[in-house]
């Protein structure tokens, strides 16, 4: 999904999303066959995730049909609808289900619940799988696959999407929309910054206690400018989506970037300031006229997302309860929207956290937000109360240096996507949402890479005894 998803346009059309998900799920199947009976089921999985069922099973009771009397109590609004709607039909209604559209809420749910089970799967595999060089090296080629076509298309006015026929200017890469293109590139960065930081690690010899200049250390600093520019680009590809939330919210990443950092911060400036570097370097030969317009057009768009916001909080003061139903909203805020024609839909709220609120109604929104933010938080201050190993050597600072960036990395991405749905509805698309999960299995995994396979393989104090255990 990971890789499928951001290539076939965000996954947004229906085709492409179900598609991925039932070839996800047959492979979900043949993987528990295969891996040794018992190992899978018995990883342990986080009391948060245990909040996924009561809103699924509340999801699911949003399309089950009801009988009128309840349907009155629980949401006026729709009872009221539908009795108009059997008067004007003059056909007879016993019941209904809360959601106003059903078959959507029902494909919106499986799709939540195929979210759970990449979650959980990926928390099983990096559990046995310490070393997650595989999943860096996955995210590299995406990133640099999305960066380089994104800047194409800032090179290229007339280069669109596939199957588009033109584009804009502006670096959308795969995606329909541009801001959804920024919100994946902004939750990426800061996981390939940490991995960057991990390899400086190894070109010093920390890790694997390889001699300054040896042959091994060369490939390893030869390999950590090329993703060095590969993370550059995808930032200057950012930058030219002309997104502004998109920048702000990678400045936000930034922040937290830094901030966690703590005693590393002095090792990630470099990093950072490289970073940067090469997108104010290519940038400024590109031309950054374009993205200040985009700034400098702050008060021409806001009214409309003004109004769409009125519009949608109408939508949730006739549903507070239980909402309209999940994936609902894009049909019914036909209804309710004030300032466009009957020809044109405003489609989503562009504000994820008001979309929800009027989807599951303000109680399940509510709790779904504050688990969200909960989470985030907690995983941070685990971040700065992790446990340093025991012992002086180096071999284990190293781990615990990799385990705290790759956990930092995830939180900066997430927390930028967090921020970047107060404005916009990049959490509606699928690559958006995969990726998102994985930040948050991230967050709380002890991932680090692997320098020793057992720990015959540790070195040996003066009396010939091991220095440490392997974790």
């Amino acid at each position: 999904p990971l890789v499928a998803l951001p290539f076939f346009l965000g996954g947004v059309r229906p085709w492409v999303w179900s598609g991925v998900t039932g070839i996800f799920v047959l492979g979900m199947v043949f993987w528990i066959w295969m891996v040794p009976s018992g190992s899978a089921g018995a990883v342990r999985v986080s009391k948060s995730w245990l909040l996924l069922v009561p809103l699924v099973l509340y999801a699911l009771l949003q399309a089950i049909p009801i009988p009128l009397p309840w349907l009155s109590v629980l949401s006026p609004e729709r009872a009221l609808w539908i009795e108009r709607a059997s008067t004007a039909l003059g056909v007879p209604v016993q019941g209904a289900t809360l959601s106003h559209e059903p078959v959507r809420t029902l494909l919106f749910t499986a799709r939540f619940i195929f979210l759970a089970l990449h979650a959980w799967m990926l928390h099983a595999i990096l559990a046995r799988d310490k070393d997650a060089g595989w999943l860096f090296a996955l995210l590299f080629i995406v990133a640099a696959m999305e960066a380089s076509y994104g800047i194409l298309q800032a090179l290229i006015p007339s280069l669109g999407v596939f199957g588009q026929a033109t584009g804009n200017g502006a670096a959308s890469g795969t995606f329909f929309n541009r801001n959804h293109y920024a919100a994946f590139l902004g939750m990426l960065w800061p996981l390939l910054l940490a991995r960057l930081l991990i390899l400086r690690d190894e070109s010093t010899g920390r890790v694997r206690g390889v001699a300054p200049g040896s042959s091994f250390d060369q490939a390893v600093r030869h390999k950590q400018i090329f993703l060095t520019l590969v993370t550059g680009l995808v930032l200057l590809a950012l930058f030219f989506s002309q997104s502004r939330a998109g920048i702000v919210s990678s400045l936000v990443a930034l922040s937290v970037f830094v901030i966690l950092g703590g005693g590393e911060r002095r090792r990630m400036l470099p990093f950072v300031a490289g970073c940067w570097m090469v997108m104010l370097v290519y940038g400024s030969a590109i031309g950054f006229e374009e993205i200040i317009e985009r700034f400098n057009a702050v008060e021409e768009s806001a009214p409309g997302r003004f109004n769409i916001w009125q519009d949608a909080w109408r939508m949730v003061l006739d549903h507070p309860w239980t909402g309209v139903g999940l994936g609902a909203f894009s049909r019914t805020i036909m209804v309710y929207q004030s300032h466009l024609p009957d020809t044109l839909d405003i489609v989503h709220a562009h504000c994820d956290y008001l979309e929800w609120a009027a989807e599951l109604g303000l109680p399940a929104a509510g709790v779904l937000m504050a688990a969200l933010w909960a989470y985030w938080w907690r995983s941070a201050w685990r971040v700065n109360h992790l446990a340093r190993p025991s012992g002086r050597l180096q071999p284990v600072d190293s781990l615990y240096r990799a385990r705290r960036l790759i956990r930092i990395g995830a939180l900066s991405g997430a927390a930028a996507f967090l921020c970047h749905e107060w404005v916009e509805f990049g959490g509606q698309v699928p690559a958006n949402q995969v990726l998102f999960v994985t930040l948050l299995v991230l967050m709380r995994m002890g991932l680090h890479p692997a320098p020793y396979t057992s720990t015959n393989d540790l070195p040996t104090g003066k009396s010939g005894s091991k220095g440490v255990t392997q974790e």
